[in-house]
């Protein structure tokens, strides 16, 4: 449930819906990664994104999920 800042370059930008459950900032730029900090301190805001970042990842990284995913990859094989 902890809203991410990641840059453009990092892979984990992946995991990321941008405005949604994080922010990707340009790993170029101070004002990018200063702005998005800013966001950040919108409690409103945070507080849905920390309820996105929940969602996501019982979505997309739960056990259950990865299991799901895992024997996917092992029937396609066989």
């Amino acid at each position: 449930g902890c809203p991410v800042i990641c840059s453009t370059k990092c892979g984990s930008k992946s995991y990321i819906v941008d405005e949604t459950n994080g922010y990707i900032f340009n790993d170029s730029s101070f004002n990018s990664l200063y702005n998005h900090t800013l966001k950040l301190l919108d409690i409103k805001k945070l507080n849905h994104m920390k309820k996105e970042c929940l969602n996501y990842a019982k979505i997309n990284l739960s056990s259950e999920v990865f299991y799901s995913k895992f024997l996917k990859i092992i029937r396609q094989n066989n």
